[in-house]
């Protein structure tokens, strides 16, 4: 019985620190506007991932998303799609020794149907 018990204490805290801690630390877009809009929501904010074995939860100020994973150290998803346009996050994970020290998250916009542009909002995060 005491082993089923440290054995549920352990993985309750194997659980707990599978969550990294990461802060914002750079906003990049070619468009003032998006840049603008982004760094005031979330440059030097406080951005949780949880790393499961084929997705990712990322967590900043109250945004969450799951993401599936596409390869390694690599996620992406569908945010959103109307007649008009298509939204795709990507994140990217940079790693060392198997401890997450940075992330790049990118979000993709791509015009549907007319011209097809696209412009793009990226947001640095770096372990602290």
């Amino acid at each position: 019985m005491k082993k089923i018990i440290l054995l549920l204490l352990v993985s309750c805290a194997l659980q707990a620190n599978a969550q990294t801690k990461l802060k914002v630390t750079g906003i990049y877009s070619p468009r003032e506007d998006l840049y603008n809009q982004w760094s005031k929501k979330f440059l030097g904010k406080p951005l949780f991932i949880t790393i499961y074995d084929n997705s990712a939860v990322l967590n900043v100020g109250q945004i969450e998303e799951n993401f599936k994973m596409t390869s390694a150290n690599s996620y992406s998803k569908v945010l959103d799609r109307t007649p008009k346009e298509l939204l795709t996050g990507y994140v990217k994970l940079s790693t060392t020794f198997s401890v997450i020290t940075s992330l790049t998250y990118r979000l993709v916009i791509k015009e549907i149907g007319g011209g097809y542009r696209e412009t793009y909002v990226e947001l640095t995060a770096k372990r602290f």
